[in-house]
């Protein structure tokens, strides 16, 4: 017998194992023998359909490895129709009934619905059969071999869960959970149909490519369920706890009121004929009361026209505004409700700003079937939970608060220390609120973890666990890679370098035809750029010589009103002109660099000034020490040239002054251009860099709002700095950072 039909022998027995479990289940359910179905009480039960589809799963690849096809790809299908079903319910909320169609559900530990596969089992199933029906019809596709891997790493999960005692591994939300003997049959059913896959591709390399995928997609489902698991199992504790301790101050708030409201009414109906009969002052039993009990703020009465009485108050407290305030309020609701049923009401004040709040017990009197009024008795909100209580564990590790149907009455914080639970990222999940009654009313507790309780009971485990699982798949990836990449180096070396070898003739052709291309297409919008401004300041200048002779024409005869527009005229031509050169300007910066020069920075600067047409009485101070600087000339000379006549243009006196200062740093010469002008405001420092952008009228001050643009585009070509400093009132200054030699001749081959 070969080694290959001896493997299939015992991976079919193995099979035959899976469905004797199943059977066994199935058996345990008619038999109502609970610890075949769920091994223990508090384990999920393994459900009758479950057990089913494990039936269908074994026999569908025990014919699999077999080689009986159709019988295989039907058991599939059956598989994949049950299972898919019991999972769509889940998605659509739906009940399609088959989850007790062969038997009614009575175990129901961590199950949503009686008779339901969990789905995580659903989506196990789901895959088997899928993978069952690919390797039949011999689809050899990489997420088919995905598959099995994911069913192991789910199975192999939720039976750490089991072991781990850690629920939330195998129950996702509040959905039916995996049981621990069908996590146990996955992870076989899985290692069987991965070992089939092996011995079928036996002939090929030891190691296939496909392998790894699978195998990595494994360590991190594994890893990453795992990490979820536990900080949701660390969740869950502390939930636990939060809504034991919010039973147990609910609990202590009902008592301490129930015993209150016992004590009041006795003293009040051992009183109420005294009361009723003097009408002007306290009973010496409710003043007795009232001395002995230093948790109440006050009592009083209020009589039936709503009218103030008597009143027992501390020294160090004014309630009477507050009891005006509450008897004012309630005055026609109390006497309607009071009259109606007879007993006490509780009225809750608000936190103030001190994070005070009291409460009011409010009685009515009745005496001889006739209404007197009520009895108030008022308390502080905090001495309703006894301090015992206060000074326990629970208010130490949580924060608690109380909310009328209106208002936020009590909390055992300050809002500083809410602000600091906030920063932590589960504090807002935390949380657990439950509405209970108290007289007449319902108040509401809501019970938030302290960030000292998060950070004793939310480990960093998880976290690390995570860490290693990720380091652990890469370490796997890595190791597989190696090995295929050894396997295959020598088959892949000649066709590889073939492969570059074309790629870098191709790459070599195409481009030198972008090369041409791109020197083609500079060339031609240069000669569009020149004939463009050529052909269009032709025209301007036609239209400038007719306005000339129009002026001569009519120099006699020619009205203010015409002489001004004849200005006008020729004011746009002026500037339309002056756009068509900073254009062609614009469209040339990075392409035309122009020659390096040796030039005296301080006669460079001077002779751009005088070029600007400065008003006779414009001064121009410059600062330097270098004799030379060795650089490219034209773009520089742009760059000054803008920044020179910009000063001039829109400075706001005639008798301006414009200090320039040159500096050789290290890396790169220094220009500072200051005027005394108006400045620039910090809001326009961005939008004066936009093409077409000025800050006055064109009327006013003529530009064509392209010089700056041009700077920008030549400050970013030739890897220079600009910066501008201005407060908007007191001039501009300009600091140009503008490199040396080396890097311009390494901007200026770059661009060939």
């Amino acid at each position: 017998m070969s080694a290959v039909l001896k493997s299939k022998n015992i991976l079919i027995t193995i099979l035959i194992f899976v469905a004797m479990i199943a059977t066994t289940v199935i058996s345990g359910w008619y038999l109502q023998k609970s610890i075949l179905i769920q091994i223990s009480d508090n384990f999920v039960p393994m459900q009758f359909n479950t057990a089913i589809c494990f039936l269908l799963s074994a026999l569908a690849t025990i014919f699999l490895i077999l080689q009986k096809k159709k019988l295989s790809i039907l058991l599939a299908i059956a598989l994949l129709i049950l299972a898919g079903l019991s999972g769509v319910q889940y998605l659509i909320g739906q009940d399609f009934g088959i989850d007790q169609i062969f038997m009614d559900a009575y175990l129901l530990v961590h199950t949503t619905y009686p008779g339901r596969m969990g789905i995580s089992t659903s989506i196990c199933f789901a895959l088997v059969g899928i993978i069952v029906i690919s390797q039949n019809r011999a689809n050899n596709l990489w997420f088919i071999n995905h598959s099995v891997m994911v069913v192991i790493a789910i199975a192999l999960l939720s039976f750490i869960g089991y072991l781990g005692n850690i629920n939330t591994a195998y129950v996702w939300g509040n959905m039916s959970g995996m049981a621990v003997h069908t996590a146990f049959n996955f992870i076989i059913l899985g290692a069987v149909i991965f070992i089939h896959q092996i011995l079928r591709d036996q002939n090929k390399t030891s190691i296939q490519s496909w392998h790894i995928a699978p195998t990595i997609t494994a360590c991190l489902i594994l890893f990453l369920g795992f990490w979820q698991s536990l900080e949701s199992f660390q969740i869950q504790q502390i939930e636990k706890q939060i809504q034991r301790s919010t039973q147990a101050v609910i609990k202590t708030i009902r008592l301490s009121l129930e015993v209150q409201n016992a004590e009041l009414v006795q003293l009040i109906e051992f009183s109420e004929e005294y009361i009723i009969n003097t009408r002007n002052e306290a009973d010496d039993n409710i003043v007795r009361y009232f001395n002995s009990h230093n948790d109440i703020l006050s009592v009083n009465w209020v009589d039936e026209n709503n009218t103030l009485k008597w009143s027992l108050s501390r020294n160090e407290i004014n309630i009477t505004p507050n009891l005006y305030r509450i008897n004012e309020s309630l005055a026609t609701a109390s006497k309607e409700t009071l009259n109606r049923i007879h007993e006490a009401q509780i009225v809750w004040e608000k936190l103030d700003s001190n994070d005070i709040s009291t409460y009011y017990l409010i009685y009515p009197l009745y005496y001889q079937g006739k209404y007197y009024g009520t009895i108030n008795i008022s308390y502080l909100t905090k001495d309703l939970i006894p301090k015992y209580v206060i000074q326990s564990e629970i208010f130490a590790t949580y924060l608690i608060s109380l909310y009328s149907e209106k208002n936020n009455v009590y909390r055992s914080f300050s809002l500083d220390f809410l602000k600091k639970a906030k920063t932590y990222s589960t504090f807002n999940t935390l949380q657990y609120s439950q509405t209970f009654p108290i007289f007449d009313q319902q108040l509401t507790i809501k019970v938030q973890p302290s960030p000292e309780l998060i950070e004793d009971n939310l480990s960093s485990l998880p976290k690390f666990i995570l860490v290693m699982g990720i380091m652990m798949s890469l370490l796997v990836a890595y190791s597989l890679t190696a090995r295929i990449k050894e396997q295959e180096a020598n088959l892949q070396s000649e066709k590889r370098q073939k492969e570059i070898i074309n790629i870098q003739q191709q790459s070599i052709i195409e481009h030198e035809k972008l090369e041409k291309s791109l020197l083609q297409s500079n060339e031609e919008l240069d000669k569009f750029a020149y004939i463009a401004s050529h052909d269009l300041k032709s025209p301007l200048r036609g239209i400038a010589q007719v306005v000339s002779w129009v002026e001569e024409d009519l120099q006699d005869t020619i009205s203010d009103e015409i002489n001004g527009h004849l200005t006008l005229i020729k004011n746009r031509i002026n500037r339309l002109e002056s756009l068509l050169n900073d254009l062609l300007d614009y469209s040339r910066v990075g392409r035309l660099h122009g020659d390096f020069i040796e030039l005296d920075p301080k006669q460079f600067i001077l002779e751009i000034f005088q070029l600007s047409n400065p008003p006779k009485e414009f001064q121009c101070a410059i600062s330097t020490k270098i004799q030379t600087i060795n650089t490219l000339h034209v773009p520089l000379a742009l760059i000054i040239r803008n920044l020179v006549s910009n000063a001039i243009k829109h400075h706001n006196r005639k008798d301006g002054i414009l200090n320039i200062t040159i500096s050789d740093q290290p890396k790169f010469i220094e220009f500072i251009i200051k005027d005394d002008g108006p400045g620039i405001a910090p809001q326009y420092h961005e939008k004066i860099f936009e093409v077409f952008q000025t800050l006055n009228s064109r009327d006013k001050v003529e530009g064509s709002g392209i010089g700056l643009s041009i700077i920008k585009k030549l400050v970013k070509n030739y890897n220079a700095s600009l910066n501008l400093k201005s407060d908007g009132i007191s001039g501009s200054t300009f600091i140009l950072h503008w490199p040396k030699a080396q890097t311009l001749q390494e901007v200026k081959n770059a661009s060939k």
